[in-house]
């Protein structure tokens, strides 16, 4: 790059940053990660990637490049892991791995990489906390009591081996307290009050506990009542950071969703759009002239049904997005904070020129 295309560069960066500032939105966040990735800046770039996720978390063009960034930042790093588990292998190198993978949107590889370290070397601690947060950030997907226990049995297995972890035990803590699992989350309170008398949050998490009805029953009836009882919109925290940062609301207001659907008029191809809550009933929905609101919102519900059942046969987590050719037409889902948006395009529509289109929108308007 010249000096003049550097001192360009510079300043469409610096104009990224203060839209980036002056209205936060996913679709500004994106263009700034994506000036940042032009000008080669990989470290901020991750750096805004990261943060970009944590606030937005349904931004689906945020979070692609968060994982090609992580691919690039760690691209040798991988390949010298993936060597040396072959050559000689040792148990960090396979919860390492793990990481970069899960983090790099390899969700398969990761439980791999973590299979195989506990295979290989089953008092290992580290691959079975690998385990236990890939779980969790499953089950909070789509509160599937099978993931839930997946991730408590990994985290306390990992607390066998080490016994004085607090970050497992506070993050243990968290869920069970999420779920109301009395008895599970006094005994991580007071493991923790053991090591850490002093610790002033953990008796704070203990008086809150205390005060919940007895749970009685396995882990995974105490989660299934969970998943049928929760608050509409109530999301799984994230028991693994202590980071400040809070994502944002999406505005799920009927009337305001009602007003942007009918934005997607302009897409090419476009027939119509719907929301449904987790119930299958209709938010919001938009079509064009003539078009069966029903038929479709049924459509699109069937369509999300099958693919979840699919997805638990094969154990590779929750319905998120789907892009497909159905008798109706051209379809595009995606599941988002307990809302299911679909997308109706008819035959001649292009489903990639059309995705890209409706991410566009999403990230433009979602948290607006």
């Amino acid at each position: 790059m010249g000096l003049f295309g550097r001192k360009t560069g510079k300043r469409e960066l610096e104009e990224a940053k203060a839209a980036a500032r002056k209205q936060p939105s996913p679709s500004t966040t994106s263009a700034l990660i994506q000036k940042l990735i032009e000008l080669g800046d990989i470290d901020d770039a991750l750096s805004a990637a990261k943060y970009g996720t944590d606030v937005y978390p349904y931004s689906e063009s945020i979070r692609t490049q968060y994982r090609y960034l992580k691919r690039k930042k760690c691209s040798s790093e991988m390949k010298e892991l993936q060597a040396s588990v072959r050559s000689d292998p040792k148990p960090a190198q396979f919860q390492r791995l793990a990481e970069i993978y899960y983090d790099s949107g390899a969700e398969d590889k990761a439980i791999n990489s973590a299979e195989d370290g506990i295979d290989k070397f089953p008092d290992f601690e580290g691959n079975h906390l690998v385990m236990g947060k890939i779980r969790y950030e499953r089950w909070k997907e789509d509160f599937l009591p099978r993931d839930g226990v997946l991730a408590s049995r990994h985290l306390e297995r990992a607390l066998e081996l080490n016994k004085e972890n607090y970050k497992t035990l506070l993050a243990l803590s968290k869920f069970y307290l999420q779920v109301g699992a009395k008895t599970q989350a006094e005994d991580k309170l007071n493991a923790i009050l053991y090591l850490t008398p002093d610790d002033q949050r953990a008796r704070e998490y203990l008086s809150t506990v205390s005060a919940l009805p007895d749970s009685g029953g396995e882990l995974e009836e105490i989660l299934s009542e969970y998943r049928d009882s929760r608050a509409e919109g109530e999301n799984g925290q994230d028991i693994f950071s202590d980071s400040d940062i809070r994502p944002q609301k999406i505005n799920k207001n009927p009337n305001v969703l009602q007003e942007k659907l009918s934005q997607l008029g302009e897409i090419q191809g476009f027939v119509g759009a719907v929301i449904l809550d987790r119930n299958d009933e209709i938010v919001a929905s938009y079509f064009a002239s003539g078009a069966d609101e029903a038929d479709h919102a049924q459509h699109i519900s069937s369509i999300r049904k099958a693919a979840l059942h699919s997805s638990l046969l094969m154990d590779i987590g929750g319905f998120s997005k789907a892009a497909l050719e159905s008798p109706l037409g051209a379809v595009f889902l995606i599941a988002f904070d307990d809302l299911l948006f679909g997308v109706v395009g008819n035959r001649s529509a292009k489903i990639g020129r059309m995705e890209a289109d409706i991410m566009r929108f999403l990230d433009s308007t979602l948290y607006t």
